[in-house]
C-alpha cells in the first residue's frame, strides 16, 4: 500500500545552471560550485558568489537554466526553451562571519514571463516538500 502524499517525482532532483559575466569588468564567473542562490525576488535575487567578483553599481549578465535529475551540464549550450538570460545590477553586498560574500541583484533587463514561472514552479516544489514534511510531523 502506497500513502498517496509520496510521490516519486517529489524525489526528483534538479541542478540549477548558473554562468555569470561582470559586464562591467569583463570577467567571466563561469560555472562554479562557489555560486549559491539565497532568495529570489520578482525582479531581482541575492546570491552567494566568490569574493571580490563584483561591486555594487556593476553590471552583470547571468544565464540560468535547470538540468533535472541533476545532469551534468557538460560542455554544451542549454536548450533555449529552459534558459533565462538576465541583465542585472549589484545593488549591495554583505559578508557573513563565515567570510562569504552575499550580493543583491536588481534586473533590468529579463523575460518577466520566463521568470515569473520559474519562480512559480520553484515554489509549487517547495509546497510539495512542505506537504510531505507536514504529513510526517503528524
Amino acid at each position: 500500500m502506497t500513502n498517496s502524499w509520496i510521490k516519486l517525482q517529489d524525489f526528483t532532483e534538479t541542478t540549477l545552471w548558473v554562468n555569470l559575466t561582470n559586464t562591467t569588468t569583463g570577467v567571466e564567473i563561469g560555472i562554479t560550485s562557489d555560486i549559491e542562490i539565497v532568495e529570489l525576488f520578482e525582479a531581482g535575487m541575492t546570491m552567494r558568489l566568490p569574493p571580490n567578483c563584483c561591486a555594487t553599481g556593476h553590471l552583470l549578465a547571468i544565464k540560468m537554466w535547470q538540468n533535472p535529475n541533476g545532469q551534468n551540464h557538460g560542455d554544451k549550450e542549454p536548450d533555449p526553451k529552459d534558459l533565462i538570460e538576465l541583465t542585472a545590477k549589484v545593488m549591495g553586498t554583505d559578508t557573513s562571519k563565515s567570510g562569504a560574500k552575499f550580493y543583491e541583484f536588481n534586473f533590468y533587463q529579463f523575460p518577466q514571463d520566463k521568470w515569473r514561472a520559474f519562480i512559480k514552479n520553484l515554489e509549487k516544489k517547495q509546497r510539495s516538500v512542505d506537504k510531505i514534511v507536514k504529513n510526517i510531523q503528524e
